[in-house]
């Protein structure tokens, strides 16, 4: 409608009646009432009056924007003061566009989304002018231009400032009086507030959140990744976690707030420094087991690590410096090594991670080949009490090989103080074996033990021999005796008449009797040896009489 024609239309006394009073209007909603001028109200049963008038209307918390201090200006050219098309330019000038009217051409309502068909459509959004063509159910000729305030489901709720009437709120259902169309001039929009960010170290295997961020009116976000600024496919999810692929890469997230019949808004997120690889863990540590001896075989368990899939190399050490070609789950130790701690270390690799050495452990210094005797040696020195026993060792391979302890020992038990080379026999090893350990030791070599005998240590005994003869019969007497030794319990044997007897030392005498012997000159012998005393015979001769 042209302003002059604006001027030339009259409003009618039904009309007054039904734009002044709500309760009115809504009584006479079930007819449809258009309003001349500018652009009329698509008052119908499917419109409802929320509020009119600019104090009832801001009372209600349902705002003109400020129009009613602005509506004396002509914006876009259209005329001022209370109509649809002035009110509609308000605020979408107010909203950020400039003041001049976006086309050529009429401003009457029933052009604007004719003259707007490129940004028309038959969606409501918050913000955007809803618009009746000319003729359209609910307006007049000349069509009508609202405000869209709230948008639902089935229903939209708009602001307007009608020709000859009043400011006021309305909510229109879909079931007959629904807009021609929405022009979308300058929707409104979601605004971020606090940018989001990324939390985390940016690392394979580590996971990255979109933290943070917060949006007017609040939306709903949705995620995409960036890798260098460019989208990884598939990667919108709030978190991720990078892989190899992403080393030296910079990750970054365009967040997208979201919210019905709202402009979507999206930031991304500052980059990250570019992705370094990961780290791997260890699950179950390596382990060195075996016998640090030359000749014997040592083993390493690898161990397991986390992410799985980890390769594992092993590297041997001796005294912490690699054994060239010793890279084995086992190493044995050759003579070389003697005395040397023996190590080994596992690297765990994975691709995109950093490789991870770690120590299965170290041995003590390696033990080496047992010392040997290459010729024996033997001990000397008289075995009789007071005398002195000596010992050599014999030869002994390596040439460092040395005697490092002598343990004399009588019948096996070590004789307390006896731990040199020589050794004086006393009478308490009359009767025993008399014997040498020599501990022989050698640097980088097996410290073996070896053992050599003296001998039974052994007493020339003295013995009287006094046999007594009577009729038929030879009493014999063996006096047995040597200085600090006891033969007391020990045996003699006395033979005579080709008889044999053992007689027991009692107080260092042994005693027998020969009866029913033959008459004439007899022999009597008698002969001691056991382990004390060394082999002795003595004889006599005696006349039995008949």
């Amino acid at each position: 409608m042209s302003q002059k024609s604006q001027r030339s239309r009259n409003v009618t006394s039904a009309t007054r009646l039904a734009v002044g009073s709500g309760a009115l209007l809504l009584s006479a909603m079930s007819a449809q009432v258009v309003l001349p001028g500018l652009g009329s109200p698509a008052t119908a049963a499917t419109s409802t009056l929320l509020c009119v008038g600019f104090d009832q209307c801001n009372a209600r918390g349902m705002s003109a924007s400020g129009y009613h201090q602005h509506w004396g200006h002509m914006y876009w050219n259209m005329y001022s003061g209370r109509n649809c098309v002035n009110y509609a330019a308000y605020r979408m000038v107010e909203a950020g566009m400039p003041d001049k009217r976006p086309w050529s051409g009429s401003g009457n309502a029933t052009n604007w989304g004719r003259a707007m068909s490129s940004i028309t459509d038959k969606t409501p959004a918050v913000g955007s002018i809803a618009w009746w063509a000319g003729g359209a159910p609910g307006a007049s000729s000349l069509g009508h231009v609202a405000y869209v305030e709230k948008v639902s489901s089935n229903e939209i709720v708009v602001s307007e400032s009608n020709w000859g009437s009043d400011f006021d709120w309305r909510r229109i259902t879909r079931d007959g009086y629904w807009p021609t169309g929405f022009i979308h001039f300058r929707d409104r929009q979601l605004v971020n507030k606090v940018k989001p960010s990324i939390v985390g170290t940016p690392k394979v295997g580590v996971r990255l959140t979109v933290g943070g961020g917060t949006w007017s009116p609040s939306g709903t976000p949705h995620y995409q990744w960036l890798q260098d600024g460019k989208p990884l496919a598939g990667k919108t999810g709030r978190t991720f976690m990078p892989i190899r692929y992403q080393i030296g890469h910079r990750l970054s997230v365009r967040v997208t707030a979201t919210r019905p019949n709202y402009q979507s808004a999206s930031v991304v997120t500052a980059a990250t420094a570019p992705v370094v690889p990961g780290d791997l863990t260890v699950t179950r540590r390596p382990t060195l087991t075996g016998t640090a001896e030359v000749g014997k075989t040592l083993t390493v368990s690898p161990g397991s690590y986390s992410p799985s899939g980890a390769k594992t190399a092993i590297q041997w050490y001796a005294d912490g410096a690699p054994i060239s070609g010793a890279t084995g789950t086992t190493f044995t130790p050759t003579q070389a090594l003697a005395g040397k701690r023996i190590s080994a270390t596992v690297t765990a690799t994975r691709m995109g991670h950093n490789p991870l050495a770690v120590s299965a452990g170290e041995t003590g210094p390696v033990i080496g080949t047992p010392v040997r005797v290459v010729r024996m040696g033997k001990v000397s020195g008289a075995m009789r009490p007071g005398k002195v026993l000596s010992v050599r060792p014999g030869t002994l391979r390596p040439s460092n090989a040395r005697v490092s302890s002598y343990t004399w020992r009588r019948n096996g038990v070590p004789i307390p103080g006896a731990t040199g080379e020589t050794y004086r026999l006393t009478p308490a090893d009359v009767g025993k074996k008399i014997t040498v350990v020599l501990h022989l030791a050698a640097t980088d070599h097996k410290a073996v033990n070896v053992k050599y005998t003296a001998g039974w240590l052994k007493v020339f005994p003295r013995m009287t021999l006094t046999p007594t003869a009577g009729k038929n019969r030879i009493a014999v007497a063996v006096h047995v005796w040597a200085p600090n030794v006891s033969f007391e319990g020990l045996m003699v044997k006395v033979t005579a008449s080709s008889r044999t007897h053992w007689a027991r030392v009692v107080d260092g005498v042994a005693r027998t009797t020969f009866s029913k012997v033959a008459a004439g000159r007899r022999a009597v012998t008698a002969t001691f040896s056991n382990r004390k005393a060394s082999a002795h015979t003595v004889r006599k001769t005696v006349r039995v009489e008949k």
